[in-house]
């Protein structure tokens, strides 16, 4: 199977199974397997999809060495630089790094009570 296609139906799964769950009066017991494996099917699916996607990246500054080789190493350091500060400082990872945070403090609390 290619490998687009195993992130699609990663993504399909997911979205199977959300839809599957049963509403939260009957979840009960069942609620923290159901959001661990939910989890981990996404989990893998964009896994795969942001590993794919920094591969055409990389193909697309692996086309500037039809230019010249130094171009293709500049080419590939920009693009290095600019996956680095999307992973790290971009405002969408500041918010998921506030929201991990969050996540954090509150299993915490749970687990003290």
């Amino acid at each position: 199977m290619e490998e687009s296609s195993i992130k699609a139906v990663g993504i399909n799964y997911t979205i199977a199974l959300i839809g599957a769950a049963p509403d939260r009066d009957h979840v009960g017991p069942f609620l923290d397997r159901l959001a661990q494996g939910i989890g981990d099917v996404m989990t893998a699916a964009l896994t795969t999809f942001n590993a794919g996607l920094r591969s055409y990246y990389y193909a697309l500054a692996g086309l500037a060495w039809i230019v010249g080789p130094w171009e293709m190493g500049i080419a590939s350091v920009l693009l290095t630089s600019m996956l680095v500060w999307r992973q790290v400082a971009s405002p969408a990872a500041r918010s998921f790094q506030i929201a991990l945070d969050a996540v954090q403090e509150a299993q915490e609390a749970m687990k003290s009570e």
